[in-house]
């Protein structure tokens, strides 16, 4: 046995559906034990693309993504993809070949130092250093992908350890005999936390990504319920809270988000006590740590004890999972519904209903726009019409489609909506799509993708069309980089004329020939039919829509 097939042996009794990669020398014992095992193998573009399926796959599935990559530039390659992965919590599993260990230290063909080269932007990292070491080497990285607040890690298998020969009985690898690991708050922390809620006049929820990784939305809307009190949800934690729900606020924070509703602002300002619930304060989701009001009182929940004070002074700490929290602060509060927060809950269910209508009816002129080019926003309302936001996943890239789409877009349930946030790597939601249906296959999946962003890792779309993956990308062509545009108006008082800023190309042919079914968009009237034969393809679709300059960002209030 080698030790290429202890790695495949490990991967097969986790569970692993398919790894991602793209192969060379020092991989190929690798791809060969895993292909053997009857592991799916998707090879990939390029390695960041395979980072970026692996993501969507763990954030949509809820269970490690597996990367198989190059020593030296592949593994390189893959390093955005996992940094765009880290400070999103993402179970990522980063597998990586490596220069033989006679090699070490002769500036060898593609020697690099990996471990530091990862090393900020993983939880674990490990060089293999003997074959014997593998199963212990691939049962710690399983088991800390599964912690509590999970993270990349990364092995670095050299040529050596994969090709050689392990015949030691012993090494049979046995899978984790506990997937998950969850932990309560003290008992004394909840009571407090319960009298705090108590004795407040206005308080709310911000929930973030902690609460889709816990599971805990039925919580969340028990405790919206029993109390009658609003909930705002961060980016990254859209959909924990379902925002068809009377007491659903959208996308908030404290005090402002750059994606701000203004029923979400208006409880902000309003609320005396906030209870957060796995939602780091960011600076996207603070505007950039502007000063809290004088007078509110925090209770922040999360899983680890380095988000307590960070940007802000908490009140109250309750370190603990997400969603045993809320059962406990539930059992605190007893049974008994309470009507006397915000004034009563109908007069607060009224005034989240008139701040919504008025948001919505501020953007309809932008939303049902005839404009040639097209404005995104009309967009963004054909997609609303066009999907049933419970049967499907909408994604978004970097940049203004971002803003575009999670202002408007109704999430009603966890996972109708994946959103990244913290490295904003470009390019990242084309292979996150093809990774979240690898784990939601009933799903239909969507990514909201700019011409920028399209041209970092759009050749991704043939991983799709070769897999048999159906997928849809909606590329919004602006014929630039329109944030940065908007961007630079703001700060020289000028509209750009840099010709840095400016792209070209015809998207729908490249798509085209990677084997995606395509289709050109430049009418307002025609987004709706095009949208219709996309959805309804049986390849990867890929909708080019030539949109205007400088629409309108998403982020007024």
């Amino acid at each position: 046995m080698r030790g290429a097939d202890l790695v495949a042996n490990a991967l097969k009794a986790e569970g692993v559906e398919f790894v991602a990669g793209v192969t060379g020398g020092s991989t190929m014992a690798l791809y060969d034990a895993i292909h053997s095992a009857g592991i799916r193998i998707l090879v990939c573009r390029n390695e960041r693309g395979a980072a970026d399926i692996a993501d969507g796959y763990a954030r949509m599935s809820g269970k490690p993504g597996v990367v198989l990559v190059e020593q030296g530039p592949g593994a390189i390659n893959a390093l955005s993809g996992i940094a765009n992965s880290y400070p999103d919590s993402v179970p990522v599993i980063l597998l990586m070949g490596g220069v033989p260990q006679r090699f070490v230290g002769r500036t060898a063909y593609q020697e690099n130092d990996l471990m530091d080269l990862f090393r900020t932007v993983t939880k674990w990292e490990m060089t293999v250093p003997l074959v014997e070491r593998i199963p212990e080497a691939m049962r710690r990285a399983f088991s800390i992908v599964s912690a509590p607040r999970p993270r990349p890690v990364a092995i670095e298998i050299p040529a050596n350890i994969s090709s050689a020969n392990c015949e030691d009985a012993t090494l049979t690898y046995e899978p984790l005999r506990q997937k998950h690991f969850r932990f309560r708050a003290p008992g004394a922390d909840i009571e407090r936390a319960a009298d705090l809620l108590a004795k407040s006049q206005r308080p709310m929820v911000l929930a973030g990504a902690g609460a889709i990784w816990s599971d805990a939305t039925a919580e969340l809307v028990a405790l919206a319920e029993r109390l009658g009190i609003p909930v705002a949800t961060s980016l990254a934690g859209k959909g924990s809270f379902p925002e068809n729900h009377p007491l659903a606020l959208g996308l908030g924070a404290l005090s402002r988000a750059r994606y701000n509703t203004k029923q979400a602002a208006y409880c902000a300002d309003q609320s005396d006590v906030v209870l957060t619930i796995g939602a780091g304060f960011r600076q996207q989701g603070t505007r950039g740590f502007s000063p809290l009001p004088a007078g509110k009182k925090i209770i922040q929940v999360d899983v680890d004890p380095s988000e307590f004070n960070k940007s802000y002074m908490v009140d109250l700490a309750l370190l603990g999972d997400a969603k045993l929290v809320l059962q406990d602060l539930l059992a605190a509060l007893g049974p008994k519904p309470r009507n006397n927060f915000w004034g009563g809950v109908e007069a607060l269910k009224k005034e989240i209903a008139g701040l919504r209508k008025a948001t919505r009816e501020g953007w309809m002129a932008d939303l049902t726009s005839d404009a040639v080019p097209i404005n995104p926003h009309r967009v963004i309302w054909e997609l609303m019409h066009a999907l049933d936001p419970a049967k499907s996943l909408m994604l978004h890239d970097s940049g203004s489609p971002r803003g575009l789409i999670c202002y408007h877009w109704e999430s009603p349930a966890p996972k109708t909506f994946m959103a990244f946030g913290n490295q904003s790597c470009m390019g990242w939601s084309i292979g996150a799509a093809i990774g979240a249906k690898l784990g939601a296959p009933d799903k239909q999946v969507v990514a909201l993708v700019g011409d920028g962003s399209f041209g970092m890792t759009g050749m991704e779309i043939n991983t799709a069309v070769r897999n048999n993956i159906k997928v849809a990308y909606v590329v919004l062509n602006n014929g630039g980089f329109d944030l940065t545009r908007v961007q630079a108006s703001k700060a020289f008082n000028k509209p750009p004329d840099f010709p840095w800023m400016q792209l070209s190309g015809d998207i729908a042919k490249v798509a085209e020939g990677l084997g995606a079914h395509t289709e050109t968009v430049k009418e307002p009237g025609a987004i709706k039919g095009a949208l219709q034969r996309a959805f309804a393809a049986k390849e990867p679709a890929v909708v080019e829509i030539y949109t205007m300059v400088g629409a309108p960002e998403a982020t007024r209030i």
